[in-house]
């Protein structure tokens, strides 16, 4: 039995930022944090942990953080969606490709 290709579970952006700003807290900008979700790890990783941590503006950082953070999670359920559509059927996997790019 085959196992299906998954996205990590979806979380609020609004958790996600509450888990970094508690490590920028606790764990500062000299040290590596570790994250819950794959998401995080990639949307702080995008904009660069000493960044987040020794920006002046947090609002900013917090919105940018918001916006890199759902488009990885949008493409994250974008690739498992095509992954599980090519097991299923082959010939959709293109179709799926299409779609996904104009979504």
């Amino acid at each position: 039995m085959s196992k299906k290709p998954q996205a990590a579970p979806r979380i609020a952006a609004e958790d996600a930022w509450s888990e970094v700003h508690d490590r920028i807290e606790h764990v500062g900008s000299y040290r590596s944090a570790s994250w819950s979700h794959p998401a995080i790890e990639a949307a702080v990783k995008a904009l660069g942990w000493s960044e987040i941590c020794t920006n002046g503006n947090i609002e900013a950082t917090r919105a940018h953080f918001f916006r890199i953070f759902e488009a990885i999670q949008r493409r994250a359920f974008q690739d498992a969606s095509l992954k599980i559509a090519a097991e299923k059927k082959p010939e959709l996997a293109s179709l799926a490709g299409r779609l996904v790019q104009n979504f």
